[in-house]
């Protein structure tokens, strides 16, 4: 009597199981010059937060992207650097300094 739950369940989860998407490969890029893009990314998104009241304008209603945005630069940023140090280079801060140290 109620088995066509099972059977739409089944359906499903064939249907989904079909799903596929495309994997687009991303190009190699420095680590250094990849620190200096988040770390201009980043000031450019903490600039703009600063500029967007969390309510009451009309502008308000982006407050939430840009803050997320802020945020994601920031943790990308402190990955980045992290790599650059267990790979043993001297990035600096934001990717300032450009010598290795196992020159």
């Amino acid at each position: 009597a109620h088995g066509w739950e099972t059977w739409f369940s089944l359906q499903y989860g064939q249907d989904v199981s079909r799903l596929q998407c495309r994997v687009a490969n991303q190009p190699i890029r420095a680590l250094r010059s990849s620190i200096g893009s988040v770390v201009n990314a980043e000031s450019k998104a903490a600039a703009d937060l600063a500029r967007t009241a969390p309510n009451g304008t009309p502008g308000s209603k982006y407050y939430p992207i840009r803050r997320a945005t802020a945020t994601d630069l920031k943790d990308s940023r402190t990955i980045l650097e992290t790599l650059c140090g267990e790979a043993g280079l001297d990035c600096g801060k934001g990717g300032q300094s450009v010598t290795s140290s196992n020159s």
